[in-house]
Formats: structure tokens, C-alpha cells, sequence
């Protein structure tokens, strides 16, 4: 079986990884979290972060970035967690690992 596509046609994994790069960061020094997101400059989100066992742990509008990364997190205690932005319908969402330092 054998699939022909268009040379200009947008595969589902291309346009998915078009739109997933949500940045989360950890300070090695510190153990402090940030967060760099693709949405707009001047465009409100609203971060939300959930334990493994799917407890909201913190939601919070985040600030516009500008492209920067953002402080997020402060107080986690040691775990997995999952962050995600959403703004305007579209939802992004990444991994953060917390740890004690």
C-alpha cells in the first residue's frame, strides 16, 4: 500500500509540530521554573498546572511575555507535573519536573 501526497500538503505531525513549543525551563541553581510560550505579545493565557494524579495544582493568568520565559511554579513540592497554556481555544501543554535542590 502505497500513499501519494501533494508536495505542498500538510502532513497532521508537521502541523502538530508547528504548534507545540511550549518551553518549560528549570534553573539548576535555584530550582526555579519558567515557562516560554508562542502566543502573541501582547495576548493574556491562562497557565494551569496539575499534579500526576490530574490535581490542579495552580491556574493563574500568565502575564504577555513577549517571547521571554516567565516565572511559573514557585513552591512545587517534588513531583511530575503537567503545564498547560491555553489562550485563545488553542492549547499547548509540556512536562515539569520538580525536584528538591
Amino acid at each position: 500500500n502505497l500513499i501519494s501526497l501533494h508536495p505542498n500538503a500538510v502532513t497532521g505531525i508537521a502541523a502538530h509540530q508547528a504548534h507545540t513549543s511550549l518551553l518549560v525551563l528549570t534553573d539548576p541553581h535555584s530550582g526555579d521554573h519558567f515557562l516560554q510560550h508562542p502566543f502573541p505579545e501582547a495576548a493574556q493565557s491562562i497557565l494551569r498546572i496539575h499534579a500526576a494524579n490530574g490535581q490542579l495544582v495552580q491556574e493563574r493568568l500568565l502575564p504577555a511575555s513577549g517571547g521571554m520565559p516567565v516565572p511559573i511554579a514557585a513552591g512545587l513540592l517534588p513531583g511530575v507535573y503537567v503545564v498547560s497554556v491555553e489562550h485563545a481555544g488553542q492549547r499547548l501543554a509540556g512536562r515539569l519536573v520538580s525536584a528538591t535542590w
